[in-house]
């Protein structure tokens, strides 16, 4: 199943700035995390548009030790916020 992250625009993977925003998200999931899809119609490319969020592994584990488990991790909004991806609205360029 192809997925498009839903309003953003992200590099191409062929460039410098592809292969860091590839590099982050390889740094933000772990063997054994959850990752939860949120879908919408697929778009003109027979993409989905999806919310990607992470549910860290150890959370159960931590939760179980009285411990601060670690937060769900929105992978659109970390994206933005870490400047590896643009808003995108769906519109054509300008």
């Amino acid at each position: 199943m192809k997925l498009r992250l839903r309003g953003l625009d992200g590099p191409e993977i062929a460039t410098a700035a592809g292969r860091a925003a590839k590099r982050f998200v390889d740094g933000l999931v772990h063997a054994g995390d959850e990752v939860v899809l949120s879908t919408i119609k697929p778009d003109k490319y027979d993409r989905y548009l999806a919310d990607v969020f992470l549910r860290p592994a150890a959370s159960e584990k931590l939760e179980a030790e009285n411990l601060e488990p670690k937060t769900e991790i929105f992978l659109n909004n970390a994206l933005l916020e870490n400047g590896h991806a643009v808003r995108y609205d769906g519109a054509g360029p300008k």
